[in-house]
Protein backbone atom coordinates (compact mmCIF):
# COMPACT_ATOMS: atom_id res chain seq x y z
CA UNK A 1 0.00 0.00 0.00
CA UNK A 2 1.16 3.58 -1.11
CA UNK A 3 0.15 6.56 -0.38
CA UNK A 4 1.44 10.48 0.20
CA UNK A 5 4.00 10.61 2.72
CA UNK A 6 2.22 13.86 4.77
CA UNK A 7 -1.75 13.44 6.62
CA UNK A 8 -3.59 15.96 4.56
CA UNK A 9 -2.63 14.94 0.82
CA UNK A 10 -2.81 11.37 1.95
CA UNK A 11 -6.53 11.85 3.51
CA UNK A 12 -7.77 13.80 0.79
CA UNK A 13 -6.87 11.12 -1.89
CA UNK A 14 -8.43 8.10 0.45
CA UNK A 15 -11.70 10.46 0.65
CA UNK A 16 -12.05 11.42 -3.14
CA UNK A 17 -9.76 8.42 -4.82
CA UNK A 18 -7.94 11.10 -6.87
CA UNK A 19 -4.04 11.72 -7.17
CA UNK A 20 -3.06 14.56 -5.94
CA UNK A 21 -2.26 16.63 -9.05
CA UNK A 22 -6.29 16.66 -9.24
CA UNK A 23 -7.05 17.45 -6.04
CA UNK A 24 -4.27 19.91 -5.04
CA UNK A 25 -3.90 19.40 -1.81
CA UNK A 26 -0.08 18.44 -1.45
CA UNK A 27 0.72 20.05 1.83
CA UNK A 28 0.02 19.87 5.54
CA UNK A 29 -3.50 21.87 6.24
CA UNK A 30 -2.50 23.85 8.85
CA UNK A 31 -5.29 23.19 11.15
CA UNK A 32 -3.26 23.38 14.27
CA UNK A 33 -3.09 26.54 13.69
CA UNK A 34 -6.65 27.45 13.76
CA UNK A 35 -6.96 28.19 10.02
CA UNK A 36 -10.06 28.70 7.86
CA UNK A 37 -8.70 26.64 5.03
CA UNK A 38 -10.78 23.59 4.24
CA UNK A 39 -11.19 20.80 1.90
CA UNK A 40 -14.19 21.31 0.07
CA UNK A 41 -15.69 18.20 -0.43
CA UNK A 42 -18.85 19.87 -1.87
CA UNK A 43 -16.93 20.37 -4.57
CA UNK A 44 -15.18 17.17 -4.78
CA UNK A 45 -17.02 13.99 -3.99
CA UNK A 46 -15.97 11.25 -1.58
CA UNK A 47 -16.85 7.79 -1.27
CA UNK A 48 -18.56 8.75 2.30
CA UNK A 49 -21.16 10.72 0.06
CA UNK A 50 -21.79 7.90 -2.28
CA UNK A 51 -22.56 5.03 0.59
CA UNK A 52 -24.67 7.11 2.44
CA UNK A 53 -26.56 7.83 -0.54
CA UNK A 54 -26.85 3.83 -0.82
CA UNK A 55 -28.57 3.86 2.68
CA UNK A 56 -25.43 3.00 4.80
CA UNK A 57 -24.88 4.96 8.38
CA UNK A 58 -21.89 6.54 8.17
CA UNK A 59 -19.69 7.61 10.85
CA UNK A 60 -15.87 9.06 11.32
CA UNK A 61 -13.45 9.25 14.75
CA UNK A 62 -10.02 10.68 15.34
CA UNK A 63 -8.07 12.85 13.91
CA UNK A 64 -9.72 15.36 10.94
CA UNK A 65 -6.95 17.27 9.37
CA UNK A 66 -9.06 18.21 6.25
CA UNK A 67 -10.78 21.41 8.82
CA UNK A 68 -11.36 23.62 11.38
CA UNK A 69 -14.16 22.69 12.94
CA UNK A 70 -14.67 26.21 14.79
CA UNK A 71 -14.80 27.46 11.67
CA UNK A 72 -16.62 24.89 9.52
CA UNK A 73 -18.75 23.04 11.51
CA UNK A 74 -20.72 21.11 9.17
CA UNK A 75 -17.45 20.34 6.87
CA UNK A 76 -17.86 16.45 7.85
CA UNK A 77 -21.83 16.38 7.77
CA UNK A 78 -20.49 17.72 4.03
CA UNK A 79 -18.23 15.04 3.52
CA UNK A 80 -20.85 12.53 3.82
CA UNK A 81 -20.85 11.17 7.20
CA UNK A 82 -23.88 11.12 9.44
CA UNK A 83 -21.97 11.28 13.02
CA UNK A 84 -18.85 11.76 13.92
CA UNK A 85 -16.32 12.09 17.77
CA UNK A 86 -13.13 14.19 16.30
CA UNK A 87 -10.05 15.22 18.20
CA UNK A 88 -11.10 19.05 17.61
CA UNK A 89 -7.48 20.59 17.38
CA UNK A 90 -8.28 24.10 17.92
CA UNK A 91 -10.64 25.79 20.69
CA UNK A 92 -11.56 28.86 22.26
CA UNK A 93 -8.35 30.02 20.59
CA UNK A 94 -5.94 27.15 21.70
CA UNK A 95 -4.23 24.17 20.92
CA UNK A 96 -6.26 21.30 22.63
CA UNK A 97 -5.33 17.68 23.12
CA UNK A 98 -6.21 14.30 22.17
CA UNK A 99 -4.85 12.16 24.52
CA UNK A 100 -5.44 12.57 28.46
CA UNK A 101 -8.41 14.98 28.83
CA UNK A 102 -9.27 15.32 25.20
CA UNK A 103 -11.25 17.56 23.54
CA UNK A 104 -13.53 15.42 21.34
CA UNK A 105 -16.42 17.02 19.20
CA UNK A 106 -19.18 14.73 18.57
CA UNK A 107 -22.17 15.32 16.08
CA UNK A 108 -21.21 19.00 16.53
CA UNK A 109 -20.75 19.73 20.35
CA UNK A 110 -17.76 18.93 22.53
CA UNK A 111 -18.19 16.12 24.81
CA UNK A 112 -17.94 16.47 28.78
CA UNK A 113 -16.58 14.45 31.33
CA UNK A 114 -13.77 13.33 29.34
CA UNK A 115 -10.84 14.90 31.92
CA UNK A 116 -9.65 11.71 33.35
CA UNK A 117 -10.52 9.93 30.08
CA UNK A 118 -7.74 8.61 27.57
CA UNK A 119 -8.34 9.79 24.14
CA UNK A 120 -8.34 6.22 21.84
CA UNK A 121 -10.26 4.17 24.43
CA UNK A 122 -12.71 7.27 24.02
CA UNK A 123 -12.91 6.52 20.43
CA UNK A 124 -12.68 2.60 20.72
CA UNK A 125 -16.33 3.03 22.78
CA UNK A 126 -17.70 5.33 19.98
CA UNK A 127 -16.96 2.66 16.90
CA UNK A 128 -18.23 0.04 19.63
CA UNK A 129 -21.56 1.99 20.58
CA UNK A 130 -21.97 2.53 16.37
CA UNK A 131 -21.55 -0.67 15.30
CA UNK A 132 -24.06 -2.32 18.21
CA UNK A 133 -26.69 0.17 17.53
CA UNK A 134 -26.56 -0.34 13.47
CA UNK A 135 -27.08 -3.99 14.26
CA UNK A 136 -29.83 -3.64 16.92
CA UNK A 137 -32.14 -1.68 13.58
CA UNK A 138 -30.32 -3.65 11.03
CA UNK A 139 -29.14 -1.11 9.43
CA UNK A 140 -25.55 -1.26 7.40
CA UNK A 141 -22.83 0.69 8.58
CA UNK A 142 -19.75 2.56 7.45
CA UNK A 143 -17.24 3.51 9.78
CA UNK A 144 -13.87 5.40 8.79
CA UNK A 145 -11.97 5.21 12.67
CA UNK A 146 -9.12 7.44 12.13
CA UNK A 147 -6.63 5.57 15.33
CA UNK A 148 -4.21 8.48 17.49
CA UNK A 149 -1.98 5.99 17.98
CA UNK A 150 0.80 5.94 17.44
CA UNK A 151 1.75 9.73 17.28
CA UNK A 152 3.66 12.22 18.68
CA UNK A 153 3.87 13.30 21.31
CA UNK A 154 4.83 9.86 23.50
CA UNK A 155 2.94 9.80 26.08
CA UNK A 156 2.13 6.99 28.83
CA UNK A 157 -1.15 4.96 27.66
CA UNK A 158 -2.99 3.35 30.35
CA UNK A 159 -1.45 -0.24 30.36
CA UNK A 160 1.84 1.80 30.79
CA UNK A 161 0.65 3.39 34.08
CA UNK A 162 -0.78 0.20 35.12
CA UNK A 163 2.99 -1.57 34.64
CA UNK A 164 4.16 1.96 35.95
CA UNK A 165 6.91 1.80 32.97
CA UNK A 166 8.38 4.78 30.56
CA UNK A 167 5.99 6.15 27.61
CA UNK A 168 7.41 4.66 24.14
CA UNK A 169 6.43 4.46 20.83
CA UNK A 170 6.40 0.69 21.25
CA UNK A 171 3.55 0.82 24.17
CA UNK A 172 1.61 3.09 21.71
CA UNK A 173 1.53 0.72 19.04
CA UNK A 174 0.96 -2.14 21.54
CA UNK A 175 -2.16 -0.17 23.21
CA UNK A 176 -3.37 0.76 19.32
CA UNK A 177 -3.32 -3.21 18.96
CA UNK A 178 -5.25 -3.83 21.67
CA UNK A 179 -7.90 -1.49 20.37
CA UNK A 180 -8.31 -2.67 17.59
CA UNK A 181 -8.70 -6.34 19.27
CA UNK A 182 -11.82 -4.37 21.08
CA UNK A 183 -13.41 -3.64 18.05
CA UNK A 184 -12.73 -7.29 15.88
CA UNK A 185 -14.32 -8.67 18.88
CA UNK A 186 -17.12 -6.54 19.08
CA UNK A 187 -17.82 -8.12 15.32
CA UNK A 188 -17.55 -11.22 15.84
CA UNK A 189 -19.81 -11.36 19.41
CA UNK A 190 -22.03 -9.01 17.08
CA UNK A 191 -22.39 -12.04 14.83
CA UNK A 192 -21.86 -9.78 11.84
CA UNK A 193 -18.03 -10.94 10.99
CA UNK A 194 -20.01 -12.83 7.78
CA UNK A 195 -20.56 -9.34 5.99
CA UNK A 196 -17.93 -6.58 7.33
CA UNK A 197 -14.67 -5.75 6.01
CA UNK A 198 -12.29 -4.83 8.27
CA UNK A 199 -9.17 -2.60 6.50
CA UNK A 200 -6.24 -1.34 8.47
CA UNK A 201 -3.80 1.15 6.87
CA UNK A 202 -1.25 3.84 7.81
CA UNK A 203 -1.26 6.95 6.27
CA UNK A 204 2.72 7.95 5.98
CA UNK A 205 5.57 6.34 7.08
CA UNK A 206 7.44 7.52 10.23
CA UNK A 207 8.17 10.93 11.71
CA UNK A 208 11.58 10.14 12.55
CA UNK A 209 12.44 12.73 15.07
CA UNK A 210 10.77 16.34 16.59
CA UNK A 211 13.50 18.82 17.44
CA UNK A 212 15.80 16.79 19.75
CA UNK A 213 13.42 13.97 20.32
CA UNK A 214 13.90 11.19 18.19
CA UNK A 215 10.80 8.49 18.46
CA UNK A 216 13.02 5.56 17.84
CA UNK A 217 15.87 6.61 21.08
CA UNK A 218 17.14 2.85 20.83
CA UNK A 219 18.20 3.22 16.91
CA UNK A 220 21.02 4.91 15.39
CA UNK A 221 20.59 7.38 12.84
CA UNK A 222 22.58 8.73 10.02
CA UNK A 223 25.82 7.33 10.19
CA UNK A 224 28.64 8.52 8.11
CA UNK A 225 28.04 8.17 4.77
CA UNK A 226 24.43 7.02 4.85
CA UNK A 227 21.50 8.86 3.67
CA UNK A 228 19.77 11.23 6.21
CA UNK A 229 17.58 9.39 8.43
CA UNK A 230 18.48 6.45 7.93
CA UNK A 231 17.32 4.04 10.52
CA UNK A 232 18.95 0.58 11.47
CA UNK A 233 16.32 -2.01 12.46
CA UNK A 234 16.38 -5.79 12.72
CA UNK A 235 15.02 -5.93 9.54
CA UNK A 236 18.09 -4.00 7.70
CA UNK A 237 18.06 -0.34 7.22
CA UNK A 238 15.42 2.61 6.18
CA UNK A 239 16.26 5.77 4.20
CA UNK A 240 13.71 7.81 4.66
CA UNK A 241 10.60 9.34 6.51
CA UNK A 242 7.74 10.98 6.59
CA UNK A 243 7.96 13.80 4.32
CA UNK A 244 9.92 11.95 1.89
CA UNK A 245 9.51 11.41 -1.68
CA UNK A 246 10.58 7.87 -1.40
CA UNK A 247 9.45 4.34 -0.28
CA UNK A 248 10.15 4.77 3.60
CA UNK A 249 8.18 7.85 3.30
CA UNK A 250 4.41 6.38 1.42
CA UNK A 251 4.98 2.34 1.54
CA UNK A 252 2.74 1.72 4.74
CA UNK A 253 0.62 -1.41 6.44
CA UNK A 254 -2.28 -2.67 5.04
CA UNK A 255 -4.45 -5.35 6.19
CA UNK A 256 -7.83 -6.68 5.12
CA UNK A 257 -10.08 -8.42 7.86
CA UNK A 258 -13.40 -10.05 7.87
CA UNK A 259 -15.62 -12.94 6.23
CA UNK A 260 -13.85 -16.56 5.79
CA UNK A 261 -13.50 -15.43 1.87
CA UNK A 262 -10.56 -12.96 2.63
CA UNK A 263 -7.41 -16.16 2.80
CA UNK A 264 -7.10 -15.95 6.35
CA UNK A 265 -2.74 -15.07 6.37
CA UNK A 266 -2.71 -14.47 2.68
CA UNK A 267 -0.10 -12.09 1.49
CA UNK A 268 -0.75 -10.16 -1.90
CA UNK A 269 2.46 -8.39 -3.67
CA UNK A 270 0.64 -6.45 -6.07
CA UNK A 271 1.37 -2.45 -6.22
CA UNK A 272 -2.28 -0.79 -4.18
CA UNK A 273 -2.27 2.72 -4.06
CA UNK A 274 -4.40 4.89 -1.39
CA UNK A 275 -7.00 6.10 -4.50
CA UNK A 276 -8.18 2.22 -4.77
CA UNK A 277 -9.69 2.51 -1.80
CA UNK A 278 -12.82 4.45 -3.37
CA UNK A 279 -13.47 2.08 -5.78
CA UNK A 280 -13.25 -0.78 -3.42
CA UNK A 281 -15.74 0.34 -0.83
CA UNK A 282 -17.93 1.22 -3.25
CA UNK A 283 -18.08 -2.17 -5.06
CA UNK A 284 -17.98 -4.05 -1.53
CA UNK A 285 -21.37 -1.91 -0.59
CA UNK A 286 -23.04 -2.75 -4.21
CA UNK A 287 -22.62 1.60 -4.60
CA UNK A 288 -22.93 2.71 -7.47
CA UNK A 289 -22.04 5.92 -8.30
CA UNK A 290 -20.12 8.05 -11.69
CA UNK A 291 -17.43 9.36 -10.09
CA UNK A 292 -14.23 9.85 -11.89
CA UNK A 293 -11.47 8.71 -9.64
CA UNK A 294 -7.90 7.35 -10.27
CA UNK A 295 -8.47 4.22 -8.90
CA UNK A 296 -9.47 0.25 -9.53
CA UNK A 297 -11.13 -1.92 -7.01
CA UNK A 298 -8.95 -4.55 -5.05
CA UNK A 299 -12.02 -6.47 -4.31
CA UNK A 300 -10.54 -9.81 -6.35
CA UNK A 301 -7.37 -9.55 -5.08
CA UNK A 302 -8.67 -9.08 -1.28
CA UNK A 303 -10.32 -12.52 -1.75
CA UNK A 304 -7.24 -14.29 -2.89
CA UNK A 305 -8.31 -14.00 -6.93
CA UNK A 306 -6.60 -12.02 -9.76
CA UNK A 307 -8.07 -8.62 -10.49
CA UNK A 308 -7.39 -5.19 -12.01
CA UNK A 309 -3.37 -4.64 -11.54
CA UNK A 310 -1.72 -1.64 -11.36
CA UNK A 311 2.24 -0.62 -12.48
CA UNK A 312 2.52 2.18 -10.82
CA UNK A 313 1.85 4.11 -7.65
CA UNK A 314 1.76 8.19 -7.42
CA UNK A 315 2.73 10.05 -4.36
CA UNK A 316 2.77 14.32 -4.17
CA UNK A 317 4.30 16.75 -1.50
CA UNK A 318 5.18 20.30 -2.01
CA UNK A 319 8.32 19.82 -3.16
CA UNK A 320 7.07 18.00 -5.77
CA UNK A 321 5.66 14.32 -7.23
CA UNK A 322 6.87 11.04 -7.44
CA UNK A 323 6.06 7.76 -9.68
CA UNK A 324 6.87 4.12 -7.73
CA UNK A 325 6.84 1.89 -10.72
CA UNK A 326 6.83 -2.22 -10.51
CA UNK A 327 9.20 -3.92 -12.98
CA UNK A 328 8.43 -7.75 -14.10
CA UNK A 329 11.17 -9.20 -16.10
CA UNK A 330 10.12 -11.31 -18.83
CA UNK A 331 11.45 -14.77 -19.40
CA UNK A 332 13.72 -15.07 -21.93
CA UNK A 333 15.10 -18.72 -21.64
Amino acid sequence: MYTSSICTPSRVSLHTGTYTFRHKHTDILPVHKGTKQRVDFRKMPTFGQQIQKNGYITAVTGKWQLATLEHWPNHIRDAGFDSWCIWQIWRNGKKTGRHWNPTFNCDGKVMDGLEKRFGPDVLADYVIAKMTEATRVKKPFFIVHNELLPHWPLVKTPQDHSLNRKASMGSMIEYMDMLVGRVLNCINELGIRDNTYVFFMGDNGLQVSYGKHALYRNLRFGQPGEKEHTRHTIKGNVNGAKSDLNDAGSHVPFIAWGPKSIPAGGVNGELVDVVDLFETFCELTATNHIVETDGRSIVNQIHGKDGPSRQWVHQGLPQGESVEIIVIPGNNG
